[in-house]
């Protein structure tokens, strides 16, 4: 007999008490040749990073070819009435001076993180702050449901003055995510439609926020945006929400969800000479 294997047996197969096992051979080469499952193959055990470990920026077509070397993207008040309030715009440069780099060294320390997001990133005042308020920045996302609710918990605080919290978009979790981000920020009114974003997911509060189709969106809006997402990873930031502050003993970052100590800690920024965009609710 010839076995479904290719394996011929000459005579019969005697098993040990004398009976012909020659038969139960072949039933079992067949039934194990058509049990056999067309397996995919092994896969290796370390899975690949997925989107959000990657903190993949999906940008409009236009922006995805080498960004030049600009200046800070900054949030300026407008010159006249509040109906004129700022958009994003890159900050001026004096002539012959050499241009900050699009990216920056990943810091140090968390006083150096605190500076950098001062002098570096891209950001908005969510309020009025009053004068000698604590400042934290807060690293978002506008699709993340986590920094929704911190906003929710920080709302009345924010709208008191009693706190500075300075956002810093990083859409980070989808292609709308990009889209809501620059909205808000080419927005003559940042503060009010990102607070109104936010709290429409929480309270019955409706969004004053119109996304903008990826044709209206200003390339330097999208550069900013970039600046943002670049700069949390090269400093290692996994996800949103995420503080930046300063206290009596340094500065200090935490991830998640408010905590009281952060609020309780917090000093007002250092200095006065700071890149931000208070005037915008004035």
């Amino acid at each position: 007999m010839t076995t479904t294997e290719g394996f011929t047996v000459i005579g019969d197969v005697i098993g040990p008490g004398g009976q012909d096992l020659s038969s139960a051979l072949l039933a079992i080469s067949g039934l194990a040749a058509s049990a056999a499952p067309n397996l995919p193959p092994l896969q290796s055990s370390v899975a690949p990073p997925t989107t959000s470990q990657q903190a993949a920026l999906s940008l409009p077509q236009a922006a995805l070819s080498p960004v030049p070397v600009v200046p800070p993207v900054v949030l300026e008040a407008a010159p006249v009435a509040p109906a004129t309030s700022p958009v994003a715009q890159a900050a001026p440069t004096s002539a012959g001076a050499t241009p900050p780099p699009l990216t920056m060294a990943r810091a140090q320390t968390f006083d150096e993180l605190f500076q950098q997001a001062t002098d570096f990133s891209v950001w908005f005042s969510a309020g009025t702050p009053k004068p000698g308020a604590p400042a934290i920045y807060f690293v978002a996302d506008p699709t993340c449901p986590h920094c929704a609710v911190a906003v929710d918990t920080l709302a009345q605080k924010v709208q008191a003055g009693d706190i500075d919290l300075r956002v810093i978009l990083a859409p980070i979790r989808s292609q709308q995510a990009v889209y809501e981000a620059a909205s808000m920020l080419q927005s003559k009114t940042p503060a009010a439609d990102f607070m109104s974003h936010e709290l429409s997911k929480t309270t019955s509060t409706p969004s004053s926020l119109k996304v903008l189709a990826p044709t209206d969106i200003s390339p330097e809006i999208v550069r900013g945006l970039q600046r943002n997402v670049e700069w949390i990873r090269a400093n290692g930031v996994q996800g949103v929400p995420f503080w930046i502050y300063t206290t009596a003993e340094g500065g200090k970052v935490e991830f998640g969800e408010v905590k009281d100590a952060m609020l309780k800690s917090a000093h007002p920024a250092r200095g006065t000479a700071q890149v931000a965009a208070q005037a915008s609710q004035q």
